[in-house]
């Protein structure tokens, strides 16, 4: 995604907590977030080939909100597929932002936010401290 580092990294500046859940297989997805910089990104990634499950399914949320040490309601998600990334997550207490990808947006699904530019996050969480 365009501007992906430059949101990490004053996410990371604003002393936030961040997390990868991603559905595939661990081999693939490790070598796609090398590839792209952003293997220490993170400070948990969940990938579904080790979880045991994945998105859209409520436990794979809990899993890294567990190793984050966050509550749903403190979490912002992040993602491009209305069902995994906004449906799921949001049964399980989170705000969900869409970044509208490839996939069809259906009626019944309605996303906190939607994005058009992965900067608008920093928007969504302007003036977020750790201790705010």
């Amino acid at each position: 995604m365009p501007h992906s580092h430059e949101v990490l990294a004053e996410l990371r500046r604003r002393g936030l907590k961040l997390g990868l859940v991603t559905n595939g297989r661990s081999e693939k997805q490790r070598q796609c977030m090398a590839s792209l910089g952003l293997t220490d990104a993170f400070d948990t990634v969940i990938i579904s080939q080790e979880a045991g499950y994945g998105k859209p399914e409520p436990h794979i949320y809990a899993l890294a909100l567990e190793q984050l040490g966050v509550q749903a309601a403190q979490t912002l998600f992040v993602g491009d597929s209305p069902l995994n990334d906004v449906l799921g997550l949001q049964q399980s207490g989170m705000k969900a932002a869409l970044f509208p990808g490839g996939h069809a947006l259906p009626e019944y699904i309605k996303p906190d936010y939607v994005l058009k530019d992965l900067r608008g996050v920093l928007n969504i969480v302007q003036g977020h401290t750790p201790s705010g």
